[in-house]
């Protein structure tokens, strides 16, 4: 699942995504994964950076017990500054590390942007970080905006070649609505299927269509429903 509407949806979002880059071509099964958060910082995403940390230990809860070894990266964006487009979090001794050390970095998040460029936070991550060999990699975009165009350079197009050229994959965690067939709202869709809850359970059903009141569709969803690494 790439598009995510709550984060009841997001533990199950990453680590499909994980499990579906989790076998490459020669039929060997990688057993690292690694997970970089792109956040937004700006004044409306206090809700979001409050679930982060339960979250992350969901997924490496899930991840560990499939066979995985999982590490965690923070970047933040929009919190206004001269790295508003794009910061990265000391994580534990490095860039990354476990959920825990990942809860305590995110306390570090900011809530007092204006101006989120979720292109450019994405293009920072991509040249930040160093992965795993052969690990699958995710990146998770947070935010509750579109983008604000803060780098004319970036657009959709070359982003997305820029996270298939590195075979990275990209959930997005948006306020966009996610509609199945029926039309009943869903809480995850990969392009395919919707993810709808009832009560403690959730059902696969056919996807139809995400909507937003602005361009976090087009500028986000759409490029989480590409950027699925194989």
């Amino acid at each position: 699942m790439k598009v995510q509407r709550t984060f009841d949806a997001a533990v199950t979002a990453i680590v499909s995504g994980v499990g579906a880059a989790s076998i490459p071509t020669n039929g060997t099964a990688r057993s690292f994964a690694d997970i970089v958060f792109v956040v937004d910082e700006s004044g409306s995403m206090a809700q979001e950076h409050g679930f982060l940390p339960g979250s992350v230990s969901n997924v490496q809860t899930f991840l560990m017990s499939s066979g995985f070894t999982p590490g965690f990266g923070l970047t933040g964006y929009g919190g206004g500054g001269t790295d508003n487009l794009g910061h990265a979090f000391a994580i534990g001794s490095g860039l990354s590390g476990t959920a825990a050390e990942f809860g305590s970095a995110a306390g570090g998040l900011r809530r007092s942007g204006s101006f989120e460029d979720g292109y450019s936070a994405i293009n920072y991550a991509l040249g930040t970080y160093s992965f795993t060999p052969g690990a699958s990699v995710t990146q998770v975009l947070v935010t509750d905006e579109d983008r604000d165009n803060g780098n004319a350079s970036l657009d959709y197009s070359s982003v997305l070649a820029d996270l298939q050229s590195q075979n990275i994959s990209l959930v997005a965690l948006t306020e966009a609505h996610i509609l199945a067939l029926s039309g009943v709202a869903g809480l995850s869709a990969d392009g395919t299927d919707v993810l709808v809850q009832s009560g403690t359970t959730f059902t696969a059903v056919p996807f139809d269509t995400v909507v937003s009141s602005d361009m976090t569709v087009a500028d986000y969803v759409a490029l989480a429903l590409a950027a699925q690494a194989g």
